[in-house]
């Protein structure tokens, strides 16, 4: 089987743009996520082969739940992105990850979203890119549903 690792792609949308959230069914999402009437999704950006997106299982008294956590690094220093930056700093998120193979996954719920955060590095080699390392991270009740739409 064809199976490439690594990720396209992503967008993003603020939760409080979400209208409705999709039943899930055998782990996929069974009608498409409803937009607030001014609700959109935005496009991220990563660096090639920096995405990176994990959902670690852990299980205490309560039961298991999972910690998906979306990585990357957004290169470069300007007012637009410290300002980008600040905006969506510790802001809830929904995020569409797109595989090498064109698979999505509908990470974060209305009611578990993502929380983004950010580190800035102005790292301290030439040849080192300066730039943002980002997160999308969260703790949910259900692995992240395949988005067939």
């Amino acid at each position: 089987m064809y199976n490439p690792g690594g990720y396209r792609s992503f967008l993003f949308v603020p939760r409080n743009d979400v209208a409705t959230y999709p039943l899930v069914n055998n782990g996929s999402n069974i009608l498409p996520l409803g937009l607030q009437q001014f609700g959109a999704w935005y496009n991220g950006y990563a660096t090639y082969e920096t995405l990176q997106y994990t959902e670690e299982p852990e299980t205490n008294e309560h039961g298991t739940f999972y910690k998906p956590l979306l990585t990357g690094f957004l290169p470069g220093d300007s007012a637009q992105h410290i300002s980008l930056m600040q905006n969506m700093e510790q802001q809830p998120f929904l995020v569409l990850l797109t595989d090498a193979r064109g698979f999505k996954r509908l990470i974060g719920t209305p009611s578990n979203p993502l929380i983004f955060t950010s580190k800035f590095d102005g790292s301290l080699t030439r040849s080192a890119a300066k730039g943002y390392t980002f997160q999308f991270a969260a703790n949910t009740h259900d692995i992240a549903p395949i988005y067939p739409f």
